[in-house]
């Protein structure tokens, strides 16, 4: 670009465009990739749960019914009766029916309940004392701040209750450990648990087959049983990556579209000149194409290296504002970053290539007499194509007003992607006419800047 405006709107442009369409390839990444973190079953090599999702059938505004899924937010309860057909499979060790409740010392410190047999999943170890062997004896967390021997109030689902603490765990979550008896008791669920820890080197499919309608989750998945959340937000995070970043690009094509549209326009003389001299329509649009890939080049480097760091910036914003759930991970490699470069750097071509396309198309003998004249109206497919996307923009608008969730996020993005490209095409005659509709108020209120 011989304009110095020129290229800096195009650098500037397609640098934000790459660093967004990175950071949105970041969090895409992440949600692809997202688990909790294994910790309470880090050995249990399987865990066996209810169902992980929920599906129900919904109708949507003139569309067939349609069966849609979603994960739950908090762990669905297991049968503890299912324990035995599990531990009939060859390689299991043993089965632990892991319950959790919420547990509240006498100091106010808010600890985790849970059975003395579950202690071995993590695993917890005694740091001092011994496992409860009685109904009223407890091993708490030493960082709960009581001794061994002590007697603390402990509060569950009711009136606080005298026990006394037989043991001390060290590392680990804050903790509270009964007898397994006690625990069931507490949980107050009879003959259910949270989920049950498989022990041993089993085959996963064959505890499948001897868990019909329960969810075995395995490796990273484990982590999804200790922190449902990460697994529910996965889909949302994945729909609204999948809009930011097509609205970018689509932003990049305008923009960059438009600037290069604009500096043809301005050396209409000199693009008519050479091809009267005889050069051809893929040297006048190799010239323009790598004018802008000499901003483009450039700001699609800096941007992907920039979108690493923008990308993680935008996933601690959002699980510091509870967007994201404590323990979605953050998943960083070059595969948003080259992606984004890749994504710009077609972008930029892209755009250079349409707006030279009609004046490198021209007969040499016309060129001269096209650079000086320009049409009067828009040409009949822009209209076209310009009214299509604003009639998908439109049925975008009721679609998202008629629904929620991951269906309305995805229809938002639609709708502002169609409205864009729609602009880009009829801004003419948006102008044009909406110079016609506002300008007598505008004159009105100020007749001097409104006649401007």
């Amino acid at each position: 670009m011989k304009s110095k405006g020129a290229f800096a709107g195009i650098f500037a442009s397609l640098l934000f465009a790459a660093a967004l369409i990175g950071a949105c390839g970041v969090l895409l990444e992440s949600a692809w990739r997202a688990h909790g973190p294994v910790e309470r079953y880090a050995a249990a090599p399987a865990v066996v749960t209810g169902p992980r999702s929920v599906a129900a059938e919904v109708k949507q505004l003139g569309d067939a019914p349609d069966e849609q899924s979603r994960p739950l937010t908090e762990s669905s309860r297991v049968p503890v009766g299912a324990a035995d057909r599990l531990r009939a499979v060859p390689g299991v060790r043993g089965v632990v029916a892991d319950v959790s409740f919420p547990v509240v010392l006498s100091s106010g410190r808010t600890l985790t309940g849970h059975g003395w047999d579950s202690a071995v999943l993590r695993p917890y170890e005694l740091s001092a004392g011994r496992a409860p062997v009685s109904a009223d004896e407890v091993v708490v967390s030493r960082s709960a701040g009581v001794e061994v021997g002590a007697t603390v109030q402990v509060q569950t689902n009711g009136t606080p209750r005298p026990y006394r603490v037989s043991g001390l765990v060290a590392d680990g979550p804050a903790a509270a450990f009964f007898t397994p008896a006690t625990a069931a008791a507490l949980y107050g669920h009879p003959g259910q648990a949270d989920a049950l820890a498989v022990l041993g080197d089993a085959d996963e499919n064959a505890l499948r087959k001897a868990a019909p309608g329960l969810t075995v989750a395995t490796g990273a998945a484990r982590g999804d049983v200790e922190n449902p959340a990460v697994a529910a937000a996965a889909p949302d995070i994945l729909e609204m990556g999948a809009s930011l970043g097509g609205v970018a690009v689509m932003t990049a094509f305008i923009v960059v579209g438009g600037l290069v549209v604009l500096s043809v326009r301005e050396r209409g003389r000199e693009f008519a000149m050479l091809r009267a001299i005889g050069a051809t329509p893929w040297q006048v649009r190799g010239q323009l194409v790598r004018e802008t890939l000499k901003a483009g080049v450039p700001a699609a480097l800096l941007g992907g290296a920039l979108s690493l760091a923008l990308g993680a910036a935008m996933h601690t914003a959002m699980v510091r504002k509870d967007v994201l759930p404590a323990g979605f991970g953050l998943s960083l490699s070059p595969l948003p970053a080259l992606a984004a470069i890749s994504i710009t750097l077609l972008a930029a071509v892209g755009t250079a290539l349409v707006a030279s396309l009609r004046l490198s198309r021209i007969r040499p003998v016309e060129a001269l007499g096209e650079a000086a004249v320009e049409p009067a109206d828009l040409p009949r497919w822009r209209v076209i194509t310009g009214v299509v996307f604003l009639v998908v923009g439109v049925n975008a608008l009721g679609f998202s007003t008629a629904s929620s969730g991951p269906a309305a996020i995805a229809a938002i993005g639609g709708l502002v992607m169609s409205l864009i490209v729609a602009t880009a095409f009829l801004g003419p005659l948006l102008a044009r006419y909406g110079g016609r509709v506002l300008g007598g108020a505008a004159q009105a209120v100020a007749p001097v800047t409104g006649r401007l």
